[in-house]
């Protein structure tokens, strides 16, 4: 594929947004992570993060998306390869939702550590 070519470039772009939308409208999970996101970025607007904090915010919103639809990828290929149990494929399903966990914890200590003193701060009325 010629990467100068328009064209050809927008195709590609179309495919990754088809993918997105699939995985948006197959997994509730993935639902789930975006409707945190929005929560987070609205909370964010409203508690006027720094410029580093938003960077940390979004990284964090970034790898949460990348790995549920990575794990989701992962489970679609197993699911077609296997289509009885086999351990092998159950290990590997495993360790794909292994790292949505291991980015979900990630996400969640990003936004515990930037919101919790904005929240103290708002309580004690610092």
């Amino acid at each position: 594929m010629d990467s100068k070519d328009p064209k050809k470039r927008g195709i590609g772009f179309s495919f990754a947004l088809k993918g997105i939308l699939d995985v948006f409208r197959s997994e509730m999970n993935f639902k789930i992570h975006v409707i945190s996101a929005v929560l987070v970025i609205f909370i964010g607007l409203i508690t006027h993060l720094s410029e580093v904090e938003w960077l940390f915010i979004l990284l964090a919103i970034a790898m949460v998306f990348l790995a549920e639809i990575l794990n989701t990828a992962i489970e679609q290929l197993v699911n077609y390869l296997f289509t009885d149990y086999h351990p092998v494929a159950g290990k590997v399903k495993d360790m794909a939702a292994g790292a949505v966990f291991i980015a979900s914890l990630f996400a969640l200590a990003v936004g515990l550590i930037i919101f919790i003193p904005k929240i103290v701060s708002v309580i004690v009325g610092h």
